[in-house]
């Protein structure tokens, strides 16, 4: 094998860490500009609504004002200790342990707007954790890299099955629908795929096929196999261009070497 757990794990913590830099230095932006503030736009005085009274004032030190300030600076040293753990050869666990406890209690603040970045953040740390809570159990770093693979691979084959039972994809309208978005869409995208409809189908259909026949990557070949891996780097490449979901790009791609590595230990355990 040319991919070991190790590393490949050690890769995807780093596309975490690199992602919580980015949405926690946006963090401290909004939290500068009075967005957590009870004139912002998230307000606890208002989500603290959508949590038990009990919870509300046990985390409300932590979530609110100058308390959240200090979780969201907390959570981008950590960030940054990561790397700087991996490269001086200490044990990363520590830094990993706050950005885990740090995202639940961040997403727990606000039950709206998480989406698969965010998610897929949380399952990412806590794979690469887990190794370097039990340093010495190698068979750990195994099955989080093998986790990790596997839920990737799960991601993308139930998206395109949902796409394929959604009509508007089925008839290669989704994603000029989707262009047209005031928020995540591309006007000027959108435009090209109205003018060529036969291409906006070609596209949907294109996707829909690329998810859904993903575990193909385990079964094919090499070379043969990584042009799905290509595939997967300009398919996040281009949400991230025309949708501006820049958080997709290091989470799903930063899983790919555990992808590698599943499709290694896969091969080798039915001997193709």
């Amino acid at each position: 094998m040319t991919m070991t757990a190790t590393l490949a794990l050690q890769f995807t913590a780093l596309c975490a860490a690199l992602g919580v830099v980015m949405t926690t230095v946006e963090s401290l932006w909004h939290w500068r500009h009075g967005n957590f503030g009870e004139t912002g736009v998230w307000p606890w005085y208002v989500l603290r609504a959508d949590h038990s009274a009990f919870a509300s004032a046990v985390l409300t030190p932590v979530v609110d004002g100058a308390g959240l300030l200090v979780l969201l600076l907390a959570r981008l040293t950590a960030a940054v200790l990561v790397p700087v753990c991996y490269w001086s050869g200490l044990n990363a666990g520590l830094p990993l342990l706050v950005l885990i406890l740090s995202q639940f209690l961040l997403m727990w603040r606000c039950r709206l707007g998480n989406e698969g970045g965010d998610q897929m953040t949380t399952i990412m740390l806590t794979a690469a954790f887990l190794p370097e809570a039990v340093p010495h159990e190698h068979a750990v770093a195994t099955f989080a890299a093998l986790f990790v693979g596997a839920q990737i691979s799960l991601s993308y084959v139930a998206s395109g099955g949902a796409k394929l039972f959604g009509p508007l994809w089925r008839r290669g309208e989704a994603l000029a629908e989707i262009m047209s978005h005031f928020q995540y869409g591309n006007y000027w995208f959108m435009t090209q795929l109205r003018t060529y409809p036969v291409a906006c189908r070609l596209i949907c259909l294109a996707v829909i096929a690329f998810q859904l026949s993903f575990p193909l990557f385990f079964l094919l070949p090499a070379p043969y196999a990584y042009a799905y891996l290509i595939g997967g780097v300009a398919f996040h490449l281009g949400i991230a261009y025309f949708m501006r979901l820049y958080l997709f790009v290091l989470t799903f791609l930063g899983t790919y070497p555990c992808l590698i590595f599943a499709r290694e230990v896969f091969r080798s355990y039915v001997g193709l």
